[in-house]
């Protein structure tokens, strides 16, 4: 993937509780509600992808399959 050299600003309105939501996540790791957001798009646009090549993965798409099928495992063994 090439590295975004955007010249203008996107700039969106989002529902409020998207907005606290987003502000919350990026207070709690300490990111910049920017690299949160970058990091949402790139998953959404590439779901194999692990983010932008300027951003650091907190949590790879691989691993967060592997987190569900283990917890879908468990959930179906407490059955």
């Amino acid at each position: 993937m090439q590295a975004s050299s955007a010249t203008s600003e996107l700039r969106i309105e989002v529902p409020e509780k998207i907005r606290l939501a987003l502000e919350a996540y990026a207070a709690d790791r300490k990111f910049s509600t920017e690299f949160v957001v970058e990091m949402a798009l790139s998953q959404f646009l590439d779901a194999d992808g692990v983010t932008f090549e300027d951003c650091d993965p907190v949590l790879n798409p691989g691993k967060l399959r592997e987190q569900v099928e283990i917890l879908q495992y468990q959930l179906a063994k407490k059955k």
